[in-house]
């Protein structure tokens, strides 16, 4: 899980920095409208000064500014909306790939958590908390000092190595 987080991240980086890069282009291109706003009030100024007096050659160069300047407003309305619309795309991908990665993050936490807490049921099993039928360590090795004990299990061990049938009557358990 840790490199599919650190591919993410990675991911998360370049897509932070083609967001700055598409940030920078639109408030570039907002700042052209903005000037553009300005060359528009100077022509609505130069096409309230034009009168009947004005002359042809004067009016067909104010109609051709007028033109241009509309085509190169139209162009950049619509590189604005592409710009704007790149904007909005890469914050919703970069948006999925922060879940995705928080996502990761809660489980490779959650893993962690189980292993920990794995790693506790192991260490509380230990030689002092294992009995032996119900006995602990000293209960147990006292048992197995009393007499009785020992010379019922040396003529277990003995029969054992004799290989032949067993009769209930020498094995009386003490």
């Amino acid at each position: 899980m840790a490199l599919r987080q650190v591919i993410l991240g990675k991911r998360i980086e370049e897509k932070r920095a083609e967001l700055l890069k598409g940030k920078n282009t639109r408030d570039a291109l907002r700042q052209k409208r903005g000037e553009l706003d300005e060359e528009e009030k100077q022509l609505e100024a130069a096409v309230a000064e034009v009168t009947e007096e004005t002359s042809q050659e004067d009016k067909n160069a104010l109609d051709q500014a007028v033109e241009a300047f509309e085509a190169k407003a139209e162009a950049l309305e619509k590189e604005l909306e592409q710009a704007e619309a790149q904007v909005e795309a890469l914050e919703k991908q970069l948006a999925e790939l922060e879940n995705e990665q928080k996502e990761l993050s809660e489980r490779a936490a959650h893993a962690a958590e189980q292993r920990e807490h794995r790693d506790d049921r192991r260490s509380e099993r230990t030689m002092e908390t294992r009995t032996f039928f119900g006995m602990n360590a000293q209960q147990r090795d006292a048992f197995f000092a009393r007499s009785d004990v020992k010379d019922f299990l040396t003529r277990l061990r003995a029969l054992k190595g004799e290989k032949r049938a067993m009769t209930g009557e020498g094995l009386l358990v003490p």
